[in-house]
Parts: C-alpha cells; sequence; structure tokens
C-alpha cells in the first residue's frame, strides 16, 4: 500500500488536472469569470502545472487585469524557462501595459526558443513596427511569412511596413494578399485605398473605401477617404456629402480628419466652396455656440 503522502500528492495533482480541464472548458465558452475560478483552484492544489499558470494569466488579461497576468506569466516562466508559449503570452501582456521594449525582449527570447514559430515571428515583427524600428521589422515579417503565409495579418503589417520603407508598389500586393485571406480586414481596405489614391488609381482606391465603409459605416477615416476619391473625380456634391458624414459630432477622428481637409491637395478645387469651408469651419462654429 503506498504511503499517505504519496496517496495526498495524488489526489492534489488529479484536482489541479480536474479544476483545469474545468477551466478550460469554461475558456472556450467565454466564460471568464468562472474559466479563472477554476484555474485558481488548479493553482492553489498543484502549483508547479505550468500550463494552469498559463490559463489563469489568459483568463485575468481577457478580464482587464493584466498586471496580475503579467505575475502569472511570471510564475510559469520559472517553472518552464524554455517554453516560446510562455514568452508569446507575456510579449503580449507587456504591449498591452505598453511596455513595449520588454515585450519586444519576451517575443525576441520566443524567436531564440523556436526559430521555427511563425507565430514568434509575428509577434517580434509586429512590435519591432510599433517600435517604429522598419527594416527590422520587414525582416521578421517575412520570415513569419516563410514559415506560414495564410496570416492576414501578417501580410497586413508587412504592408506597413513596406510603405514606411517608400515600397508602396511591395505594398499594395502585401495588402492585396491581407485581403484575399480575409476580406474582413476593414484597415487593410483603407490603406490600400489610401495607397491607390496617392498613386492616381482614383476608381479603384474609391472601391476600397467602400468595402471599409460596407465592413463598418460609421468608419471615419473611410469617409474621409471616400470624400477625398470623390473629389478627384470631380464628384464635388458627393464628396461633400461624404465629408460631412466624416465631420458628423460626436464621431471618433472628427479633429484629425477636419486637420487633414484643410491641406489636402484632394481639396483644391473645392477651396473656395462655400460648403466646403462651412464643414470646415464647424468646430469653431460649434466652440462658440
Amino acid at each position: 500500500m503506498p504511503p499517505a503522502d504519496l496517496i495526498a500528492e495524488d489526489s492534489l495533482a488529479s484536482a489541479a488536472h480536474d479544476a483545469l480541464a474545468e477551466g478550460v472548458r469554461c475558456e472556450v465558452a467565454g466564460r471568464w469569470a468562472e474559466a479563472l475560478r477554476h484555474f485558481e483552484r488548479a493553482v492553489r492544489a498543484d502549483g508547479g502545472l505550468t500550463p494552469a499558470w498559463l490559463h489563469r494569466a489568459n483568463a485575468l488579461r481577457q478580464l482587464d487585469r493584466a498586471p496580475e497576468a503579467l505575475a502569472s506569466l511570471d510564475v510559469a516562466a520559472g517553472l518552464d524557462r524554455k517554453s516560446p508559449r510562455v514568452q508569446l503570452q507575456r510579449a503580449q501582456v507587456l504591449a498591452s501595459l505598453d511596455r513595449k521594449e520588454d515585450a519586444l525582449a519576451a517575443a525576441g527570447r520566443a524567436v531564440e526558443l523556436d526559430s521555427a514559430s511563425a507565430a514568434a515571428w509575428h509577434s517580434y515583427g509586429s512590435l519591432l513596427l510599433e517600435l517604429e524600428r522598419y527594416p527590422a521589422a520587414l525582416a521578421a515579417l517575412d520570415q513569419a511569412l516563410a514559415l506560414d503565409s495564410s496570416r492576414a495579418d501578417t501580410w497586413f503589417n508587412r504592408g506597413i511596413a513596406l510603405v514606411e520603407r517608400f515600397r508602396d508598389l511591395d505594398a499594395l500586393e502585401s495588402y492585396a494578399r491581407s485581403l484575399e485571406l480575409d476580406p474582413t480586414l476593414e484597415n487593410a481596405w483603407n490603406n490600400r485605398g489610401v495607397l491607390l489614391l496617392d498613386m492616381g488609381r482614383r476608381e479603384e482606391a474609391l472601391e476600397c473605401f467602400d468595402h471599409a465603409l460596407g465592413l463598418r459605416p460609421a468608419d471615419t477615416l473611410a469617409q474621409y477617404g471616400k470624400s477625398c476619391a470623390l473629389a478627384l473625380l470631380g464628384e464635388r456634391s458627393k464628396a461633400l456629402a461624404c465629408l460631412t458624414e466624416a465631420l458628423r459630432p460626436g464621431r471618433e477622428g472628427v479633429a484629425l480628419v477636419r486637420e487633414r481637409a484643410r491641406e489636402a491637395p484632394a481639396f483644391v478645387s473645392l477651396r473656395r466652396d462655400s460648403e466646403f469651408q462651412a464643414l470646415l469651419d464647424g468646430e469653431e462654429d460649434g466652440a462658440a455656440a
């Protein structure tokens, strides 16, 4: 008959795994608070169970408790120093806490631990992009795509890096690839539309902005882009209607759109238009009222 302490140990291990399994079921169902309670039970029963700490961190992150999630991941990292998954999750949480350099270091560690992981290269490249280290970001994202070319978000981020490297035609193709994989990427439609507009391909740009607005009619930047395209196509009334919609009070980004519209080359033909000027003066009129 096994000693009592071994029986107790086995019992605790079984309880930890049962709690972990139950938590994962709640996690899959999106019941994060309930999942967290099960993961808490699991780590209390077995503090050395790395997956429980990982899942606990994920639940805490979903519940907007990032500092606690990071603490949970630090425990997991102490238990398993060679887990790229732990480092990837640390990178995500650190980025959400605006600790971008620390997040980059964690993503870099994930790449070191598993250089064949497309997810690790994607995370590393995306953080380099946020830190405006464009050549390194582009190299990392290219490596991610060499390992897995099916991620739309990697193609999208690559497009941004290419624009910053003044490779607009390549960026246009990268955005197109992202949209082939995921036609619901609103920002990819917008970014592609802006590039096409800069290239003088106005009808194609207009189609892109229409796609973005089909996905989210309240997209202020898409409305603004569409108004630019219409103005360049000589469609005065339609351009002003779109600009009016973009500058609707309460919309996100209205101040930015108004500022851009004042200097945009697309609106040169409307500079002396009283309706156009009234739209641009709307902010000041509102403030005076």
